[in-house]
């Protein structure tokens, strides 16, 4: 069990339902998504979620997080990175594979002792399953392959 009271392997509900419940973990990640309307896409019927913590949005450097909340496309191309159509479950992954977001860019999984490791470089730090997808906690926000890091 992790710090949220989830278990990587249990269904608490759908993903905006965990998310919701976690919020003191999330609420950047909520928030952004609100604002973007891409909330919305977190609903879908088979949907995966690459989800940074709040400790994850604090340690982007401050003209990072500066340009997300002034440009309201960067941000939401941003988090519409962090969404996958489709169930991605940690038994469907392989070292390498290419994984294309809603938004369009494409994600590289790196394996490690046979486990899902990383998202472009991007720890996962847990993995829950919800009643409509998966959510991999990430320790670090995925940066856009057009956007370089400020």
């Amino acid at each position: 069990m992790n710090g949220n009271g989830t278990h990587g392997n249990m269904t608490h509900g759908s993903i905006a339902h965990v998310l919701s419940q976690s919020y003191g973990q999330y609420s950047t990640l909520i928030v952004d998504l609100m604002k973007t309307g891409a909330w919305s896409e977190i609903d879908r019927p088979q949907v995966t979620l690459l989800a940074p913590t709040n400790a994850a949005f604090s340690s982007l450097p401050t003209a990072y997080r500066n340009n997300l909340d002034k440009q309201a496309n960067f941000l939401k191309s941003t988090m519409m990175y962090h969404i996958l159509d489709g169930i991605h479950g940690p038994d469907s992954l392989h070292q390498n594979d290419m994984l294309t977001s809603l938004e369009g860019h494409r994600i590289h999984v790196s394996m490690q002792n046979g486990h899902v490791h990383q998202f472009n470089r991007v720890s996962i730090m847990n993995v829950i399953h919800a009643t409509n997808g998966v959510i991999y906690v990430l320790n670090g926000v995925l940066h856009l392959p057009s956007s370089p890091i400020v």
